[in-house]
Formats: structure tokens, C-alpha cells, sequence
């Protein structure tokens, strides 16, 4: 499934739905599935929430082995750097991570917007490292994202303390 184009209200839920149709007929676990659907809806909140008017493209691929979700999107050079250290902090700190969670959510009432639980939560989801880069074309930045769910990771709770000792599932 591929999407491409401005991302609305009515774009993210055809996507949703299209995904969920595809995800019934496939043989893995209901955590499985809802695993992936969870993180689909996530990255389509994300891109409506930071893409404004500027096409994006969200892609769900199943493999023999595991399921993976790319987007891509414009993003401004502050996003640029604000999902750099995001990244950064759930990858490889996670004591930054969990600082860099609780200053998110103390921030939550006011108007943020750099990249945030969303991004967190695809991380955790993930189970994997996640891929990611950025493009610079005539002084467009886009922000490329791709990342793996394993079709065989039917324990949620160790999965996610293999990818992150300190995540909040």
C-alpha cells in the first residue's frame, strides 16, 4: 500500500482503512496486527500534524517476515534538528530518553511543534533500529523514516525492553 499526496482527514482515514482490510486477510498474531496498525496511525498523525499543506508520501509493505512503514514528508531545518536528537535519545540514551519523555509530556499543554510522543512511540513499536535520513532538494527539506515490525514478536513486553530497557508499554 502507497500513499502520496496531501495528507487530510479523509486521506489518513482511507489509509487506515485500507490498511486494517489488508491486515485482516494477513496470518499473524492480533498484537501483531494492531501493533502495526497502532504505528501506521501514528506516523499519518504525525505527518498531518507537521506536513501542513506539502505532499507525504506513507507506505505499508508486508514481507515473509516482518511488516515495514516508510514516510516521508517536509519538515523545517528546527524539525530537522529537534528529530535528530529525538532519534538520538531513544536509540542510544536511555536515561536522555526518559528525560526527553517526561520534558514532552510536561510541555503538553503548550504548542509544540517538534517532533514528540509520536515519534517515541514509532520508536518503541519498532522493536528495531529504524532508518532514517534527511533530503535536501532546491531548499526543500524532507524527512525520510523507515522501520521494521517483526511478524514473529508476539511478546510486546520483552520486545520492547529489548529495544528500550526504560519504555512505557
Amino acid at each position: 500500500m502507497i500513499f502520496q499526496g496531501i495528507l487530510t482527514a479523509q486521506s489518513s482515514q482511507e489509509i487506515l482503512m485500507v490498511a486494517e482490510s489488508k491486515l485482516i486477510f494477513s496470518e499473524v498474531s492480533y498484537f501483531t496486527k494492531k501493533k502495526v496498525f497502532n504505528t501506521l496511525m501514528e506516523c499519518t498523525q504525525n505527518i498531518s500534524i507537521h506536513a501542513g499543506n506539502f505532499p507525504a508520501t506513507i507506505s505499508l509493505q508486508e514481507t515473509p517476515t516482518y511488516f515495514q512503514i516508510r514516510t516521508q514528508n517536509q519538515i523545517s531545518e528546527d524539525q530537522k534538528e529537534n528529530i535528530k536528537k529525538t532519534i538520538f535519545q531513544a536509540m542510544h540514551n536511555p536515561i536522555g530518553y526518559v528525560k526527553h519523555k517526561r520534558d514532552i509530556l510536561d510541555s503538553s499543554t503548550k504548542k509544540n511543534t517538534s517532533p514528540g510522543l509520536g515519534l517515541l512511540h514509532i520508536i518503541e513499536k519498532s522493536n528495531q533500529q529504524i532508518q532514517y535520513h534527511f533530503k535536501d532538494k532546491k531548499q526543500i527539506l524532507s524527512f525520510q523514516f523507515q522501520f521494521k515490525i517483526n511478524k514473529t514478536d508476539e511478546n510486546h513486553t520483552n520486545s520492547c525492553r529489548n529495544a528500550n530497557p526504560f519504555c512505557s508499554f
